[in-house]
């Protein structure tokens, strides 16, 4: 699948910094030791775009060469220049802590049922862009039908 858009800015960022200073934070992720583990950190995408899919992955590697950390590929839908990614990103991250990574149908429900107060919490809080509240139930729809795909019940 070719990609559709382009990627016009990115940034890796502490997550405790991008609570902070959101969308302006300077770039940069911190270790727990050298070598360690990072701490965790938010991805930030700027997509120029027109309606259509775009597939993103995000690779790190250290300084020998190899692949230390791997994230997607993951396909995600655009509708123009209305990209809801970060949004989605941090509504999908709540999600996870909430429902956790083994879940059913059944409790993913339950989970929306609830979801009003807090997916506007955290996109509030992470990912405020403008007119964010108009888009929030979209956003939180989007998260919770892709998450649905990692339930133990799931059937496509």
């Amino acid at each position: 699948m070719d990609t559709v858009g382009e990627l016009v800015a990115a940034a890796m960022v502490d997550e405790r910094v991008w609570q902070t200073q959101g969308a302006s934070s300077p770039d940069g992720i911190y270790l727990t030791g050298q070598p360690g583990p990072a701490l965790p950190f938010v991805i930030f995408r700027a997509w120029k775009v027109g309606v259509g899919i775009v597939q993103e992955e995000v690779r790190l590697y250290g300084p020998s060469g190899r692949m230390i950390w791997r994230w997607g590929p993951e396909y995600r839908r655009m509708e123009g220049m209305f990209d809801l990614t970060t949004e989605l990103d941090v509504v999908t991250d709540e999600l996870r802590k909430r429902v956790g990574q083994t879940f059913t149908l059944d409790e993913l429900a339950g989970a929306y049922e609830r979801s009003d107060s807090w997916t506007r919490h955290v996109v509030s809080e992470h990912a405020a862009t403008p007119g964010w509240p108009r888009t929030l139930s979209l956003v939180a729809d989007a998260a919770f039908h892709l998450y649905q795909r990692g339930a133990v019940d799931y059937k496509p």
